[in-house]
């Protein structure tokens, strides 16, 4: 998602943010809510333990809050260091 924002960025769109979708998790957007199969795709946090579990988007998301923070800035992007949390 950060690449593709860099992208259309450096082909003149003014990119003003970027946001991250489905915070709690989503169910079948696997079969585009065609199947209803109950298949559960974790987002920020996971559900499956009966609470919210971070996941490494959470961390990302957590870790440009706090360089943001930082910066006093509200232009910034990751870092590789940042970029690794989502592998």
């Amino acid at each position: 998602m950060w690449s593709q924002a860099k992208q259309v960025e450096a082909r003149g769109v003014q990119v003003v943010g970027v946001t991250f979708w489905a915070l709690l998790g989503s169910y079948d957007w696997a079969s585009l809510l065609r199947v209803d199969a109950d298949h559960y795709e974790s987002g920020a946090f996971d559900l499956r333990s009966g609470g919210l579990e971070p996941t490494g988007v959470a961390h990302f998301i957590r870790s440009l809050a706090r360089q943001r923070r930082r910066r006093g800035t509200d232009r910034f992007g990751p870092t590789s260091e940042q970029l690794a949390l989502l592998r």
